[in-house]
């Protein structure tokens, strides 16, 4: 277990009901322990980790690396022990969506959740929205309909639709000047990190700080997010049956 480690300065105490203020909602789900101590600015505070997945929950200076987290409300710092590290499954959400799975810079596999799905209908590719969607009613108020994606997956939503946008839409292919405006380098860096915090309990300073992005590792998150890895697969399975039937036909011939 090396679950991460969050310092907040000049605090004794902080439970979940907390964390909103704190700026920390985010980093925990159902256990929250804290500990009064000395943190890595020197200063008095309460460090708080999930004792689930942290054994030794402190300011130990020769084992831990810490950062402060930017524009954080409480001044709140963010650490990991460097002798033991830390894994997916000790970042992951209670509740995950499933996805593909990529191998980030840390070497290992994360579970990136798809938004924008395909499938396979009468030998075609078919495209359609892969999160959960509210139920309602329909104009006649007698039929159950799906309806909007719900509203914490909706940022997901809309980032899928960007990157599928700037990949393979309208935008890449007439206006590439404006696309690459609209998907730089920060900005696929950004909506890859948005993309794991659906399923991890994580923000751009934990990837940071765990070494979990690499040059060429945003677009296979966001290709993930888009469900790309079964459209490849579709295109390849199409692809050798084309190649089959040709055969056949030449042979026939």
């Amino acid at each position: 277990m090396a679950g991460l480690l969050y310092y907040v300065p000049n605090r004794k105490h902080a439970t979940l009901a907390d964390l909103g203020e704190l700026g920390l909602a985010y980093a925990f789900e159902g256990d929250c322990t804290p500990r009064g101590t000395r943190g890595p600015d020197g200063a008095d505070g309460v460090i708080l980790a999930d004792c689930r997945r942290v054994e030794s929950i402190g300011h130990y200076a020769d084992r831990q690396q810490w950062q402060q987290i930017p524009g954080n409300p409480a001044g709140a710092w963010v650490g990991r022990y460097t002798d033991q590290p830390t894994l997916p499954e000790d970042l992951q959400r209670l509740e995950s969506l499933p996805g593909h799975m990529v191998r980030l810079a840390d070497g290992r596999e994360w579970l990136v959740p798809v938004a924008r799905g395909w499938a396979e209908q009468g030998g075609e590719a078919v495209w359609y929205v892969a999160l959960p969607q509210t139920m309602k009613l329909d104009e006649n108020g007698t039929t159950w309909v799906q309806g909007d994606v719900l509203d914490r997956y909706g940022p997901l939503w809309q980032l899928a639709c960007r990157w599928w946008d700037f990949r393979f839409g309208s935008a890449a292919e007439d206006d590439c000047e404006g696309a690459q405006r609209g998907m730089d380098f920060a900005a696929c860096a950004d909506a890859a990190v948005a993309a794991l915090a659906v399923n991890y309990r994580l923000s751009a300073i934990e990837v940071s700080l765990l070494g979990l992005l690499a040059d060429g590792i945003p677009p296979q998150i966001l290709m993930a997010v888009v469900d790309w890895p079964t459209m490849e697969n579709f295109l390849e399975r199409k692809k050798k049956q084309e190649a089959q039937e040709a055969e056949t036909s030449a042979a026939g011939d």
